[in-house]
């Protein structure tokens, strides 16, 4: 199989929820289908009412990449508010290993706090969005993460009802602000109601997602397997896809003014992982010479 007749990949969505997350994987070009053991209305892809660790054990072998959101009440920091929170179990501890078991890539999300193995940390200030809205993902394939940028959002939305100063970034999941204002703030266009609150934002895994995808097309043309080493991993001196759609993506919609902003993710990432990706070559002369202007 060559990159020009590469299928579209199949992601299994467990835990769905309302559909932030896989918004995001099929913006970045997958076909998603969603489980949750809640009736999900607003779910804007294929659902299947039903328990995530059954359906993965039964179908998850019919996919091409699964995605897992399991309840975080275990670990959010409200829990410091009596009543607050409806206890919940650690479904995180049992999901690993069943993951592991398809021998597929896949993804946890979860809230800081959460028990998550070398995770990646994304923020929505990172992609234009008017929150922040911290979350982990951990993967068995490497993945770059974005800084937070926290910079450009400031004080102008009302305080809190605990507080006086103007809040930097949009209040999710509170009455007193409209639904319209939060959807905007979290990037996300379809009919939701107050499940807004336990969404992902769709940026997130847009961008995890084009990762993702961009390990498939390079498997399904070298004919290796997905989950292997890192040469496999990131071809990326060969093969920029991601790199090269994220920057383009976020230099039109203002988020950065250059692509100079995201250069310093491979150098992070190779010092991370301790491969060579953007040490040799031309592309790491280019960076040397950056880093000694």
């Amino acid at each position: 199989m060559t990159a020009s007749n590469f299928v579209r990949p199949r992601l299994l969505d467990l835990f769905c929820g309302p559909g932030g997350a896989g918004r995001g994987y099929a913006d970045a070009g997958f076909e998603v289908v969603g489980v949750d053991i809640v009736h999900q209305p607003h779910y804007p892809f294929e659902f299947v009412r039903g328990e995530a660790l059954l359906a993965l054990q039964r179908y998850g072998s019919e996919f091409d990449a699964i995605h897992a959101s399991p309840p975080c009440q275990a670990f959010t920091a409200y829990r410091r508010r009596p009543g607050h929170v409806a206890e919940r179990p650690d479904l995180i501890t049992p999901l690993r290993p069943l993951l592991e078991a398809t021998g597929l890539p896949y993804v946890i999300e979860n809230v800081p706090g959460a028990p998550l193995l070398d995770p990646v940390c994304l923020c929505g200030s990172s992609f234009g969005l008017n929150v922040r809205r911290h979350r982990l993902f951990e993967s068995n394939v490497p993945l770059l993460d974005l800084p937070c940028r926290h910079g450009w959002q400031t004080a102008r939305y009302a305080p809190a009802t605990n507080r006086r100063n103007r809040r930097r970034t949009v209040e999710v999941g509170v009455w007193r602000i409209p639904l319209a204002v939060q959807k905007r703030a979290m990037g996300v266009e379809w009919d939701v109601d107050e499940d807004l609150s336990e969404m992902v934002p769709p940026a997130y895994t847009h961008f995890l997602g084009a990762q993702i995808v961009a390990r498939l097309e390079v498997a399904a043309t070298v004919s290796r397997p997905l989950v292997a080493t890192d040469d496999l991993v990131w071809r990326m001196r060969e093969r920029p896809i991601v790199r090269r759609r994220w920057r383009s993506e976020l230099r039109a919609s203002g988020r950065i003014e250059s692509a100079r902003a995201v250069t310093p993710l491979r150098r992070r990432y190779a010092a991370k992982h301790g491969t060579a990706c953007g040490a040799r070559g031309r592309n790491g002369r280019n960076a040397a010479r950056k880093r000694n202007r």
